[in-house]
């Protein structure tokens, strides 16, 4: 009688059958996987390029936030097209915008806008007129922030608190005591355009330490005790090799101040 086993060879080809399937899947989640990594990597080296391409443009030095940060505009401002220079919109008082980063190029900085057609424009607002806030409360609650600190504002800008050191008949004080207010906005505007603190030596002085000057003596011509617009809380004298940087004057000179004392260049008011 016949025997009913199916040959040995129909067996040997299933079992081979098995580990072929197997490697064909292995091999198809292989090729899917490198798939999925190669566009990952060019999708990120295409981020990086355009945020590059925003960054190295026109000799700008970019520094980009890891997030968008938002940013309010204290007074009206305009945005510019940082490659060319040229205005591209305006914004109102009070407007609320995300940056993606910081460039600076020079004297000056510039907030770089989140970019929402991706291309290799660097759009900006001078910092003068948008500060970083800490809350998107368009009331007023929102602080500014001045390089990394929150602050207190005055003037619609953050008011820091430096220390003018002061001198031998000087004592040191926080710079804007007893100034004019409006001498002390325009420091605000050129310290915001400078991008740091400004070093003072002295600003206000008492009637008793104008006249320990003046009672002194010394080289350089002191005002008579009561004439002196130090005492008037209308001058200011800043760091001397700070005064002597190159383009601080210009950038003071922008903002309504001026050297006024011929021989001190570290002497400035508020330009008649």
């Amino acid at each position: 009688m016949p025997s009913k086993k199916k040959p040995t060879r129909s067996r040997v080809k299933k079992s081979q059958a098995k580990p072929r399937k197997n490697i064909s899947r292995i091999a198809l989640i292989v090729v899917t996987t490198l798939i999925a990594v190669t566009g990952i990597i060019l999708l990120y080296n295409s981020l990086a390029v355009n945020r590059s391409i925003r960054c190295t443009t026109s000799g700008l030095s970019c520094n980009m936030f890891s997030s968008d940060r938002k940013i309010r505009v204290w007074d009206q401002a305009t945005v510019y097209n940082l490659n060319t220079g040229q205005a591209m919109q305006s914004l109102a008082p009070l407007s609320e915008i995300k940056s993606a980063g910081l460039a600076t190029r020079g004297i000056g900085r510039y907030w770089i806008l989140a970019n929402p057609n991706n291309d290799a424009t660097p759009r900006g607002i001078f910092i003068n007129t948008a500060f970083e806030i800490t809350n998107a409360n368009k009331t007023g609650a929102g602080r500014p922030i001045f390089n990394g600190v929150v602050m207190n504002q005055r003037n619609f800008m953050p008011l820091t608190n430096q220390v003018a050191v002061g001198g031998d008949c000087t004592a040191p004080r926080v710079w804007h005591t007893n100034l004019n207010n409006n001498l002390v906005a325009a420091l605000q505007r050129a310290q915001l355009h400078l991008g740091r603190e400004i070093p003072y030596n002295t600003a206000w002085r008492s009637f008793g330490e104008q006249s320990c000057l003046y009672n002194r003596g010394g080289s350089t011509p002191v005002a008579v005790p009561g004439t002196s617009n130090h005492e008037r809380g209308l001058a200011v004298d800043i760091n001397t090799d700070f005064a002597q940087s190159a383009g601080v004057n210009d950038v003071f000179r922008r903002y309504g101040l001026c050297r006024t004392v011929a021989g001190e260049p570290w002497h400035y008011e508020l330009c008649n």
